[in-house]
């Protein structure tokens, strides 16, 4: 033990530094071995959904591809355009993107704020996105449908990234 002025009748008071450092050491190394592990609480298979594999140790185990587009409307009219990424980000950056449902939701946000800005009101933003899992058949990986500007980033499972079995003819 470790002894800090002010206290007891001494004029020191007992602290336990080593307990603390103990404690905030193994808080550690429990975070560290359970990021790896946090996948399983998540539904779907992860190479697809992709929640839980980053830090994961299932990195390299899987060869996925994918590409798509993000469609625009105005709420108040209907009107709809596409947006081209490339105004946004690099084809580097859109190669690593597309199979990766967290990105698109970050660039949909991103183009949701630009558009905001530039007409003066909210829009809708969907992604149309299809990807492929170890050269196999091609699935739509987000659902087309949501609006993916009113979608928040978090931890829990997101809804609106469909799963293999899940499809909408588009």
């Amino acid at each position: 033990m470790f002894r800090l002025p002010g206290g007891d009748g001494d004029g020191e008071a007992a602290f336990p530094v080593p307990r603390l450092i103990a404690g905030l050491l193994a808080l550690h190394f429990t975070i560290q071995a359970m990021m790896p592990l946090r996948h399983w609480l998540y539904p779907g298979d992860v190479a697809w959904t992709e929640e839980g594999h980053r830090f994961s140790w299932r990195m390299k185990l899987r060869d996925k591809e994918a590409g798509g587009y993000f469609r625009v409307t105005d709420p108040a009219t209907g009107e709809r355009w596409r947006v081209e990424v490339s105004e946004y980000i690099t084809p580097a950056q859109a190669r690593a993107m597309w199979p990766r449902p967290d990105m698109v939701l970050q660039l949909a946000h991103e183009i949701a704020r630009r558009e905001k800005e530039r007409l003066g009101y909210s829009v809708e933003v969907r992604a149309v996105v299809r990807a492929s899992l170890n050269h196999g058949d091609t699935y739509l990986l987000i659902n087309p449908e949501v609006d993916l500007a009113a979608e928040l980033r978090t931890l829990w499972p997101a809804e609106w990234i469909l799963h293999q079995d899940e499809q909408f003819d588009q």
